[in-house]
């Protein structure tokens, strides 16, 4: 491993502060060094990448190879701890997107307390969500969600057929919306996954209209390093939702959810360059 010393050098510091060897995947030091990311490439990678030296050397830290997970959170986070933390994270992270994933260095799951209040699967006062939504906290609302339920699908396949008089093609983006607000791209998008089932009928239909079923899934890995470049472009950081989806289709937070889980086998140099970028582990 080549940067081993600086590597063991922050790795102690680490342990000289808290105790321990288990740095969370996000932790970065205060001159910018990512060792929550390189701890975690040293656990998966160890027997190419460390002499037996240097093996020895991380023992004897106290560094631990495997780490257990822990079971889940039998008590939620208090809503006041939650603002107080998501103030804290809006602060640093110069941006009120948070994901799923996304853990304090206290191991606060603090993306997923987000995450349960955003969808409305956690109540909260009036006020409570009113200081979130001044924070930038962006609700998905009931009221959303009933109304999304209230179409049709042959009330959908009318609006696509209005979309192609009006475009000239079928190839409507996710995020598109109608002129009255309705979400047709994501309309669509459900339609192509299945989470919203057809007659064979139907399914003709869209097909004469030119409606294409195919799921923009699999990107070679310049592809994602562009749409991962183009998404820093526009939000400061790779901290890409799980949901997340490209205006064309492309599932990115799928993509990187599978690279982050192991799912999709990467080299070293194709993990040294989303490092380069600062993709989210």
């Amino acid at each position: 491993m080549q940067d081993f010393d600086k590597f063991f050098s922050e790795l102690k510091k680490y342990k000289e502060e808290y105790g321990n060897c288990n740095v969370p995947q996000r932790y970065i030091t205060i001159d910018g060094y990512k060792l929550g990311y390189k701890v975690n490439y040293v656990r998966t990678k160890k027997e190419i990448l460390l002499s037996n030296c240097e093996i020895m050397m991380l023992n004897a830290l106290g560094f631990e190879w495997i780490i257990q997970r822990k079971g889940k959170q039998k008590k939620s986070i208090p809503i006041g701890d939650v603002i107080s933390l998501y103030k804290k994270y809006i602060s640093e992270h110069k941006t009120s997107t948070i994901t799923a994933t996304y853990t304090t260095n206290d191991g606060i799951k603090l993306g997923q307390a987000i995450n349960l209040i955003r969808n409305g699967y956690r109540k909260i006062t009036l006020e409570e969500r009113e200081i979130l939504e001044e924070l930038g906290l962006k609700f998905r609302d009931d009221d959303e969600r009933i109304a999304r339920k209230s179409y049709s699908t042959n009330q959908i396949i009318e609006l696509i057929r209005e979309y192609v008089h009006e475009k000239g093609d079928c190839n409507i983006p996710v995020l598109y919306k109608t002129e009255d607000g309705i979400g047709l791209g994501r309309f669509a998008y459900n339609i192509k996954l299945g989470r919203r089932r057809i007659i064979d009928e139907q399914r003709k239909e869209l097909i004469e209209l030119g409606f294409s079923f195919e799921v923009k899934h699999n990107k070679n890995m310049d592809e994602i390093m562009d749409l991962l470049g183009e998404y820093k472009s526009q939000n400061g950081n790779c901290e890409i939702p799980q949901r997340y989806i490209t205006s064309n289709g492309i599932c990115l937070g799928t993509i990187c959810k599978n690279i982050r889980y192991g799912t999709r086998k990467l080299s070293e140099s194709e993990i040294e360059e989303l490092a380069k970028i600062g993709f989210v582990w």
